[in-house]
């Protein structure tokens, strides 16, 4: 007769941020309510003036002003044209539950991302943890060496698909983990990210969590 320990894991998902952190070459000029990030100009022209905090901003005569398109591109001109790029992301749940653990199985538990951006430079995926995986002082192990084991105290994640950067290997979540990117514009790119967790004898019995908090940046 075996004997199996019996464990309840809960894993809380939470989403806080969505981020553009471009990075402009000649830095951006802001004032009042907004910003411009594009601000060098080959010539300008006195007799039209925008004006805004600490900035007056004059009309340009070098660079066109509206889009011109032809072929495959609009050529968008003038500083009015700049745009940031749009990030969306959504969760198909924001818990992600592992259920009741014995010593003889692997949990697992799958939450799907959904990312849209139209950055030319991509997107990235990160998440953040607030401790690990616990019930008060217990934790459970992160993973090490790439498996998510039966018989061993283990917990971590793989993605499956999308913009997944962890598909071949179990890995431990950590501040600033990378799950999925991309290096041009998607539109509705799901990715899984599965949750996994195996414990062994010595692991003590109880309720364990925590919190992730996922932030989306676009690439700069």
């Amino acid at each position: 007769m075996i004997l199996e320990k019996i464990h309840q894991f809960i894993l809380f998902f939470v989403v806080l941020s969505l981020v553009l952190p471009f990075s402009v070459s000649q830095g951006a000029m802001s004032g009042g309510a907004y910003s411009i990030y594009a601000d060098t100009f080959s010539a300008t022209d006195d007799s039209a003036s925008s004006t805004g905090g600490t900035y007056t901003l004059r009309s340009n005569s070098g660079e066109t002003s509206g889009d011109l398109s032809g072929g495959t591109y609009t050529l968008k001109g003038g500083f009015q044209a700049m745009e940031q790029a749009s990030l969306s992301l959504s969760f198909n749940t924001t818990t992600a539950s592992l259920g009741t653990l014995s010593l003889l199985e692997l949990a697992s538990s799958t939450v799907s991302s959904t990312i849209s951006t139209d950055s030319s430079t991509g997107y990235s995926l990160t998440f953040d943890e607030d401790g690990n995986l616990r019930n008060g002082g217990a934790t459970i192990d992160d993973v090490l060496d790439g498996s998510v084991t039966v018989g061993s105290e283990e917990y971590g994640l793989q993605t499956i698909g999308g913009g997944g950067t962890s598909p071949l290997a179990n890995v431990a979540i950590v501040n600033g983990l990378e799950v999925a990117s991309s290096l041009g514009p998607v539109s509705g790119e799901e990715t899984g990210i599965q949750f996994l967790a195996t414990i062994s004898g010595t692991t003590l019995a109880g309720s364990y969590s925590h919190v992730i908090t996922a932030t989306l940046s676009a690439n700069p």
